[in-house]
């Protein structure tokens, strides 16, 4: 859908939906860690002991005791008027796994960084730290909900090597995986790097003379990346140096893999502030971050950068998943103490947002199956829990 930039205009906040929440039974011995839709089917990753694991749901429709009008959810209202339940949903079933398919040592025990989605088509970037010298070894994955296999092992020098500067994320820009990381390229420091997908290789795309290079008063760091049509978005930060002074600055790099790229400061308040994530969709995208643990927010058009006035949360030091469309609303599952505060906004609102309880524990990710959300959260037992959220 379109997301517009929202024009101020000091309206009241809209009343925030009462969303209810249950908790969906994950296998045992599974420790989820990231969601993806995938042809309207919501898809699982963590891991299984040493092993990736992916989880999918059986049917891309909503359970049948919603259907007809029940639930088998309990709880109380909160505060706000939302409701939220701690009761387990008996449908657990409707998890099945997704056959993953290593080829070598360290895709057999990857953890996944990144899983992303082209329709039906499902990409994951993973990794695990080892060798002599302890470095990621990075492997890739390409499948389906039938099953995803491990591609061919791309050589330490490719991701690593002497020129090492990390990975920090996959998307899909013009229908084809990218990877963004960092990238000794012998200059003043780490240049962003951007790597496509060709045949079995995956290459790397010059970044000297881009805005992805570093330079003697601008080092940039990126921290996720998504796609909107044949564009790209790289979230992260700035660390500007100069006047015997560092500020570190969330900013965002557009452009067109192996095209042209404009680094877009982020405004923000306070000396230190992190782009986190982002969505986009036709050309407007929502990015969240921190600044002094607080939650950030911006919209992202035309290369113009604009700061959502957002609700307070106690962030802290934790990272934002991605925000998520939801019908016509906005949403952003931010940590707030030991909780999860769902932010919500009409997509052509942007300017009102409001606070909707969510579960407690650290949101480590947010997606849309249908009309429903799913959330993973992280409970301070470092135990995961996979949620199911429903407007009423």
């Amino acid at each position: 859908m379109l997301l517009v930039l929202a024009t101020l205009c000091g309206c009241a906040p809209s009343t925030p939906p009462r969303v209810s929440w249950h908790e969906v039974a994950l296998p045992e011995g599974f420790v989820a860690s990231r969601l993806v839709a995938v042809g309207g089917r919501l898809v699982v990753g963590g891991n299984t002991g040493e092993s990736p694991a992916l989880l999918v749901s059986s049917s891309a429709d909503r359970g049948d005791s919603d259907r007809d009008g029940e639930s088998n959810r309990g709880g109380g209202s909160n505060r706000d008027g939302t409701s939220t339940s701690t009761s387990t949903s008996t449908n657990a079933e409707t998890l099945r796994p997704i056959p993953v398919h290593p080829v070598s040592f360290y895709g057999a025990i990857s953890l996944w960084t990144t899983l992303v989605a082209d329709g039906t088509t499902l990409y994951a970037l993973g990794g695990r730290s080892g060798g002599g010298h302890g470095n990621p070894r990075w492997t890739t994955w390409a499948g389906g909900l039938d099953g995803i296999t491990e591609q061919p092992a791309p050589g330490i020098e490719v991701f690593g090597g002497w020129r090492n500067g990390g990975v920090a994320g996959m998307a899909v820009a013009g229908g084809r995986p990218v990877i963004v990381g960092g990238r000794d390229n012998h200059g003043p420091g780490l240049d962003l790097a951007i790597w496509l997908h060709d045949g079995d290789e995956w290459v790397e795309q010059p970044s000297a003379g881009t805005a992805l290079a570093a330079t003697p008063g601008v080092l940039p760091f990126a921290s996720g990346a998504t796609g909107d049509g044949d564009r790209l978005l790289i979230t992260g930060y700035a660390q500007h140096l100069g006047g015997g002074t560092v500020r570190i600055g969330a900013a965002v790099w557009v452009g067109s893999p192996g095209g042209t790229w404009r680094r877009v400061d982020l405004p923000a308040d306070g000396a230190r502030s992190i782009a986190d994530a982002a969505t986009c969709a036709d050309g407007t995208c929502v990015v969240v971050g921190t600044g002094g643990g607080a939650l950030l927010g911006w919209t992202l058009t035309g290369g113009s950068a604009h700061p959502l006035d957002l609700p307070p949360a106690d962030v802290g030091d934790a990272t934002v998943p991605a925000p998520v469309v939801w019908g016509d609303r906005i949403a952003i599952a931010a940590p707030d103490g030991d909780a999860t505060a769902l932010e919500l906004a009409d997509a052509d609102h942007l300017d009102r947002f409001t606070t909707a309880a969510g579960p407690a524990g650290h949101p480590l990710a947010l997606a849309v199956i249908g009309d429903r959300l799913a959330l993973l959260t992280e409970s301070a037992d470092a135990s995961v829990h996979l949620w199911l959220g429903d407007a009423h």
